[in-house]
């Protein structure tokens, strides 16, 4: 089935889980088999529920395996997407709009669902007392070992929060860039133009902006309930240098320019006030950590890698350095010795001079004296 409609799909279901995928069949299998296996077994948990496969124009046989599945699912929708948009986040944004669901949960095609959780999450989202609800998912290694056991240390079953205050608080990319650990409100992100921000921002984890702008002054209600095991990857270097190529951007773009651009983007709407990103932490399975020193730290691998390539796309241009460290010294003033030691790089290096190891000896010295996260030549 092809969906080329555009106007707003009636809402005739409590919840539609939408699984938005682009040749993904290994996945996408494996998956509607554990959501079939789930169906056979209580299918009145499902009686409320619309399943909604997003393809986003698959080049594979995501289709022929989504649609070999409606006979075991009757929940289920397969659906073609057109044309073929170049992120996972657009494709998302569109199929809001034929979500059925009054609410909505994304579901990464390559994680795991847990279907134990599956009537507390009904029964939350029958009370309807929030807009928007964050559960405290699971992180898995891609061989099935649990990295993480949750994301948020609670010691109550839930919480009214707000989403600008938890992002900056356990992190920006690691509560809700996954995809799949929130359920919306569907009516609050289905008009949202999240290719406007796109074009001005960045081509990744603008999602995530756009949910702080949705549900900042919305209902958010953080629970206690795992609803997914998120599928970390082992490849997450080699994957977003293949995306920064494929979308003509330098290789450091998601966490640099294009990061900038989102926040400025959010400050100038008044989203998130001016000390956001210097008063954020992220969290992992290790630590606690300041992503503004990653940003600086993805910084100086930019420069870095101007001298080791010729790509063009690779070299910032002398108003993109501009943006990246005016912003990060208007953060954090004290970084500004460093970011002057990296303008002098920038400048040796654009002029076509030899930048010399003891240039960056001393950049990394000074960068651990700062407590940034390292100043590596990866």
């Amino acid at each position: 089935m092809t969906e080329l409609q555009r106007s707003p799909t009636v809402q005739d279901k409590l919840l539609t889980i939408l699984i938005p995928v682009y040749n993904g069949e290994k996945y996408l299998k494996n998956l509607l088999q554990l959501f079939a296996d789930a169906y056979a077994r209580m299918p009145e948990q499902f009686a409320d529920v619309d399943l909604v496969v997003g393809n986003n124009v698959s080049t594979d046989g995501t289709q022929a395996v989504a649609e070999s599945f409606v006979s075991t699912l009757p929940i289920l929708r397969p659906l073609i997407l057109t044309p073929h948009l170049p992120t996972a986040e657009l494709n998302i944004f569109r199929a809001f709009r034929l979500c059925r669901g009054i609410f909505t949960w994304t579901l990464g095609v390559d994680d795991i669902p847990v279907f134990s959780s599956f009537g507390g999450v009904i029964d939350h989202l029958r009370a309807e007392q929030a807009d928007m609800y964050l559960f405290n998912y699971a992180v898995v290694s891609p061989k099935m070992k649990v990295t993480r056991h949750c994301v948020f240390q609670m010691n109550q079953p839930s919480y009214a929060v707000n989403i600008v205050d938890v992002t900056q608080r356990f992190g920006f990319w690691s509560t809700v860039a996954g995809i799949s650990g929130q359920i919306m409100r569907t009516a609050s992100v289905m008009d949202y133009d999240l290719p406007q921000m796109y074009e001005k921002t960045t081509k990744v984890y603008v999602h995530v902006g756009a949910y702080l702008e949705c549900f900042k002054d919305r209902r958010t209600t953080l629970i206690n309930l795992p609803i997914v095991f998120y599928k970390s990857s082992p490849n997450d270097f080699v994957h977003w240098r293949k995306a920064a190529k494929l979308m003509d951007v330098c290789d450091e773009f998601f966490w640099t320019l294009g990061y900038v651009r989102l926040l400025v983007y959010l400050e100038e709407k008044s989203i998130i006030d001016s000390n956001y990103l210097k008063y954020m932490l992220e969290t992992n399975e290790r630590n606690s950590f300041r992503p503004i020193f990653i940003v600086v730290e993805k910084f100086s691998n930019q420069i870095m890698l101007m001298t080791k390539t010729d790509e063009p796309r690779n070299h910032l241009s002398e108003d993109e350095f501009a943006e990246i460290s005016g912003y990060l010294a208007r953060k954090e003033p004290f970084l500004r010795e460093y970011l002057w030691k990296l303008r002098e790089i920038f400048d040796l290096v654009r002029s076509g001079g030899l930048v010399s190891d003891s240039d960056w000896e001393n950049l990394k010295s000074l960068a651990a004296s700062l407590s940034i996260t390292s100043c590596g030549r990866g």
